[in-house]
């Protein structure tokens, strides 16, 4: 009984250990990682799409392209739940950015959302020049960006190496946060989401 006793002690240490490291790590001031630059691109209705006019906002990027045979289906899935987990948050916008922006016109990433069933009336899909897409993702989000590797002998197939993290901005245009789409890495997005809301990007 007294080894039960001291046991239940024991792990009731740990449990409060655990407890006040989790919650020092949450409550700890967000990192400022980089000032995303400002870019100009296209969204899948094919209008003009200015970063500008996310500020103010708090928002989550992702890098994906629609022929994507790895790690791209995940991304989509996991943003889209997060834009039902900040359904009633006005102040939230997300954005994908295709890395593949030959393949992926408007149109494409239109019919990629809509067989998706994604809501677009705050996340939206880009596209752009070449050139435009990788000053963006490189020199604005600080994440790397390749060219086609073909999976099959026909190329019909094909991969391309690109962040599979989430960006997370703040109101003033400054990333926060970069975030895996495992359970505890979307568990902290959504509380450092909330954090900003609250704090209003100041902390």
């Amino acid at each position: 009984m007294k080894k039960v006793a001291v046991l239940c002690f024991a792990l009731l240490a740990f449990a409060a250990i655990f407890y006040f490291v989790d919650a020092s790590r949450r409550s700890a001031p967000l990192d400022r990682l980089f000032q995303v630059g400002e870019f100009q691109l296209t969204t899948q209705a094919g209008t003009p799409f200015n970063s500008s006019s996310l500020q103010g906002k708090v928002w989550i990027a992702d890098f994906i392209f629609t022929h994507c045979p790895t790690i791209c289906p995940t991304l989509t899935e996991k943003m889209s739940a997060l834009t039902r987990t900040f359904a009633r948050e006005p102040n939230v916008r997300f954005i994908s950015i295709s890395i593949d922006p030959v393949a992926d016109t408007p149109a494409v990433l239109a019919e990629y959302a809509r067989t998706r069933h994604l809501d677009l009336s705050r996340w939206t899909l880009l596209t752009g020049p070449q050139d435009a897409i990788i000053h963006t993702i490189v020199n604005g989000f600080h994440q790397p960006v390749g060219e086609r590797i073909p999976r099959t002998i026909n190329r019909e197939i094909y991969d391309m190496l690109h962040s599979g993290r989430f960006t997370l901005v703040d109101q003033h245009g400054i990333a926060r946060g970069l975030y895996e789409t495992d359970p505890e890495g979307l568990e902290q997005l959504e509380h450092d989401v909330n954090t900003l809301l609250e704090t209003e990007g100041n902390q």
